[in-house]
């Protein structure tokens, strides 16, 4: 993401906006169902310019050996 930036993060299940910190990096909490989340988020930077993707995650509670 950018700099600074204002940062939306959006899925089915939950949404959340965050500011990212002045490297860019930003963190969240956000609600996962069992299964696969997509999840989009998009990044506003101070001088307007945006970047979006798309991301799966899949969560799960069995246990992995």
């Amino acid at each position: 993401s950018f700099p600074n930036s204002s940062i939306a993060l959006v899925s089915s299940e939950d949404d959340t906006l965050v500011m990212a910190d002045a490297l860019g990096n930003f963190s969240a909490d956000f609600k996962l169902t069992g299964g696969e989340n997509v999840i989009e988020i998009a990044a506003l930077s101070l001088d307007q310019k945006t970047e979006t993707i798309k991301i799966s995650v899949i969560y799960t509670t069995a246990k992995i050996n």
